[in-house]
């Protein structure tokens, strides 16, 4: 039990390089500008924050029954993805993110066309475990512990604190990043849709924080390059933080296909070697910490050899259409709330001139079978043939 303590308060200590809590900071909310059009939650006047999942359910659900509420999610389009590397994590923020600047375009009633401009962080954090530190439940160090493990720390997630951060300067969320690269889309081949969609598919494939693979720099690596491919794989641009992306000090961490890249012996003389400098005598449990690697190794392999991305490349584009679907019948209910009685009018109008023609059709018809002086005419023929 005591190598078991031992085990986990070293790799919380190691987890500090990776990501840590939120500041504060985000916390407030911003003054943005006046938009030309609202969009609930995406073109607002202040700043927001949401997990992927409200994120979602924000795009899919239309609360405030707008009546062309596709055409405006279709129209809120992509037009840069940057991926940012800071190598401090003292401000207590993500070591990698990914910031997504979009846009929405309105023309007047002049003609003029006008553009409202926002920007999206995605983010993977470590949740907040404080009060915990003393327990095993504390800090789950891999993605969740091996069926060899302890009872006391068997089946227990660490969770995440991923989020979407809505906001309008982008210099306010990259200071003291450095970019690792960035791509344009070309206009009309990725919208904010999109953006929610691979976000929340990330967050449920890998619902617990890992400290050494699904931690934020997996996170980034996959949404950044998971939104590239539903872009088209439009060209790259690399910044100067390219080299160090994914990495951990010089040793690269994750490959641009999302897998773990340093080896199980590694991670473990790294271990032993943060263990001795503790003089606890203990000894490591090197069992325990192969399996907890193993087991987020296997979670990459059940999928087969598609790898990681290609493998939530085909959930996204699934939930996609799945989203555009709800999103249209959304619309669609909304269209005839807003306009039920403009729908009646016509309605009515339409029966009216229906009523109007049938009447026509039915007096025309009269005319025809009852002609004056046609009902004497047999008769009179009659008389003149016998006389």
């Amino acid at each position: 039990m005591a190598s078991s303590l031992n085990v986990l308060q070293v790799l919380r200590s190691l987890g500090k390089w990776f990501s840590s809590p939120p500041s504060d900071s985000d916390k407030t909310t911003e003054t943005m500008t006046e938009p030309l059009q609202y969009i609930p939650c995406l073109v607002g006047e202040r700043s927001c924050a949401y997990t992927p999942r409200q994120f979602l359910d924000i795009v899919k659900d239309n609360n405030h029954l707008d009546p062309v509420r596709e055409r405006t999610l279709r129209e809120c389009l992509v037009d840069e993805v940057i991926h940012f590397r800071r190598d401090s994590s003292s401000a207590r923020i993500p070591h990698e993110m990914v910031i997504v600047l979009y846009s929405h375009s309105i023309a007047d009633k002049n003609g003029s066309v006008g553009v409202d401009r926002r920007i999206a962080k995605f983010e993977r954090l470590k949740r907040d475990q404080q009060g915990d530190e003393d327990t095993l439940m504390g800090s789950v160090p891999l993605y969740v512990e091996s069926r060899g493990s302890s009872r006391e720390v068997k089946g227990k997630d660490t969770g995440n604190l991923d989020r979407v951060y809505i906001a309008q300067i982008l210099e306010q969320l990259s200071y003291d990043y450095k970019r690792v690269a960035s791509f344009t889309p070309a206009r009309g081949t990725l919208d904010v849709v999109d953006c929610a969609v691979v976000a929340y598919v990330l967050t449920e494939r890998a619902s617990n924080y890992s400290l050494l693979h699904y931690m934020c720099m997996w996170y980034a690596r996959i949404l950044f390059e998971s939104l590239r491919l539903l872009a088209g794989q439009p060209p790259m641009r690399y910044g100067e933080a390219n080299k160090r992306a994914g990495t951990w000090g010089k040793l690269p961490i994750v490959t641009i296909e999302g897998h773990l890249v340093l080896s199980t012996d590694f991670i473990i003389s790294v271990l032993r070697r943060q263990i001795n400098s503790t003089r606890s005598g203990e000894e490591l449990n090197l069992d325990k910490v192969r399996d907890a690697i193993q087991h987020d190794r296997e979670e990459d392999s059940m999928a087969g050899t598609a790898g990681p991305l290609r493998e939530v490349r085909d959930v996204v584009e699934k939930l996609r259409k799945e989203t555009w679907d709800a999103i249209a019948g959304a619309t669609e209910v909304a269209y005839e709330r807003v306009y039920r009685e403009d729908i009646l009018k016509e309605e009515l109008a339409r029966k009216t001139v229906e009523l109007s023609m049938l009447r026509a059709q039915i007096a025309r018809a009269s005319d025809v079978s009852v002609k004056p002086g046609a009902s004497d005419s047999g008769p009179q023929t009659a008389a003149r043939v016998h006389s």
